[in-house]
């Protein structure tokens, strides 16, 4: 029986060998061949995982072979490259076979639509009911040869985009790290073109990332941590596996959470480029940015988990910056793509900008706008929440009037449930729509009190409405991310 194969908030990612399967591949890829107009241009590109050229070149065929004009990469690209050469080719669709920030065990293959940008729900859904159970053969003679790599006209792009005032002498000392992934490569031609400081590490291919997940958090960075302070820089960059996500070190060898990396982003956005917009931010995302949006007079929105509901609103009107929770960036009037490089870049132009390493920028933006201390845990259940608007309903039904002492003012169902209190600290209990997960998140300025909020949260997470399974008691599983949000 063909294993059922569903989309997540970017993609379709599973265990190579297990269910990434060439057979199951050729299934995805024959669904887009369906769901998309006759003789589309389509354009196709891998990563550095184990057999992700072998992968790409079987979707390529199927797609070739339904009749769709199909250019296959040349050389790794990453997820952001892949999509400006969608937009510069003008296709009608893009494909690349990651898995992202996930563990090397595990293999995705994600969609593309103009102008750049990741697939609505409702296209993948499309796919997910196109899927034939059957096995699409392998035509070797149909897989097209490799015709292009965006690599030199991509960083060039970025670069274009960067404020030439604040290269002039770029002094700061930057350690970039490609995490093993194809941003490794363009970090290497940055380097070169703009004549940095600094050094490179894990910029070459290792489908095993070193033995750890691609994924550019605190209990991953360690190397980056290390080459920031033995090259006394000002600051390290890392990008995740295909380079869409960002993290940050600062001079002190310290990870910056995206709810500290958003806010100083869209602070240099405004306050040095004089720049405008819509701010969009994930609700797992925090309040220094709500800050920051109200006293420049900026629009904030805040948008379910997933990047392509942040570019949903790219994509209607004029949207500064776009973030969520898990690292991803995207500059809206720039491109409807969360981007790590670019957002890189533009966090290193702030240093520049203000001849000041990263460290004492977060400590300036914290003394004007508060604190942020972020946790999050993950919890197993044994089986999903069912009925999210009634789980939700009967959650907030049963609040406490306070929480870590502080009154209960406001609830958000946006996406799960976010908790606001009367000081302004919030906790967000929120079930994964993938795997049967609770995924919690809270923020206050001070870490005990975000300590405190988690706790509270882990009691919450057996709260089920009557009628319905509890789960077993929950075991947060530390901070680690799944293969899915």
């Amino acid at each position: 029986m063909a294993s059922p194969i569903l989309f997540g908030t970017d993609g379709w990612r599973a265990v190579i060998a297990r269910d990434f399967t060439f057979s199951n591949v050729r299934r995805v890829a024959a669904a887009l061949a369906k769901a998309i107009k006759p003789r589309s241009q389509a354009v196709v590109g891998y990563d550095h995982r184990f057999l992700s050229e072998d992968f790409a070149r079987h979707a390529a065929a199927v797609l070739a072979g339904a009749g769709h004009k199909v250019s296959l990469a040349s050389a790794p690209v990453s997820t952001p490259a892949l999509s400006f050469a969608l937009r510069r080719a003008k296709a009608d669709v893009g494909v690349v076979i990651t898995a992202s920030h996930n563990p090397p065990l595990y293999n995705g293959f994600k969609v593309k639509v103009p102008p750049g940008c990741s697939a609505d729900p409702s296209f993948t859904k499309r796919l997910e009911e196109l899927m034939d159970p059957d096995e699409t053969p392998f035509d070797e003679k149909m897989a097209p040869a490799p015709s292009f790599d965006p690599a030199k006209d991509y960083v060039a792009f970025l670069l274009s985009k960067l404020d030439k005032k604040f290269w002039r002498t770029p002094k700061a000392r930057v350690v970039a790290d490609g995490m093993y992934g194809p941003g490794g490569r363009y970090w290497e031609m940055i380097f070169k073109a703009m004549n940095l400081k600094g050094s490179l590490i894990r910029t070459e291919r290792d489908p095993l990332f070193g033995g750890v997940s691609p994924e550019p958090i605190d209990r991953y960075l360690d190397a980056l941590k290390k080459a920031v302070l033995d090259s006394r820089a000002s600051l390290g960059l890392a990008v995740d596996g295909d380079a869409d996500r960002l993290g940050v070190v600062d001079d002190k060898g310290e990870y910056l959470p995206p709810h500290q990396v958003f806010p100083l982003l869209l602070l240099h956005l405004v306050k040095n480029r004089k720049m405008t917009g819509k701010v969009v931010q994930t609700v797992s995302l925090g309040y220094l940015s709500e800050r920051i949006a109200k006293e420049h007079k900026l629009t904030l929105v805040e948008v379910p988990v997933g990047f392509k509901h942040v570019a949903d609103h790219i994509l209607k009107g004029k949207v500064l910056l776009g973030g969520e929770e898990s690292g991803g960036y995207g500059v809206g009037v720039i491109q409807p793509e969360r981007d790590g490089l670019l957002s890189g870049l533009l966090l290193l132009e702030y240093v520049l900008a203000e001849g000041k390493p990263l460290s004492v920028l977060r400590q300036e933006m914290e003394a004007k706008y508060g604190a942020s201390r972020f946790l999050r845990e993950d919890y197993p259940m044994r089986n999903p929440v069912g009925d999210r608007k009634r789980w939700s309903d009967h959650l907030i039904s049963h609040l406490p009037p306070k929480f870590a002492g502080s009154a209960v003012k406001e609830t958000r169902t946006i996406d799960g449930v976010k908790i606001f209190l009367e000081d302004n600290s919030w906790l967000l209990l929120r079930p994964s729509g993938t795997e049967p997960l609770m995924r919690t998140y809270a923020e206050s300025p001070d870490l005990k009190k975000t300590q405190a909020l988690m706790s509270k949260a882990q009691e919450m997470v057996n709260m089920r409405p009557p009628q319905e399974a509890p789960p077993p008691s929950a075991k947060p599983t530390k901070g680690k991310r799944s293969k899915s949000q």
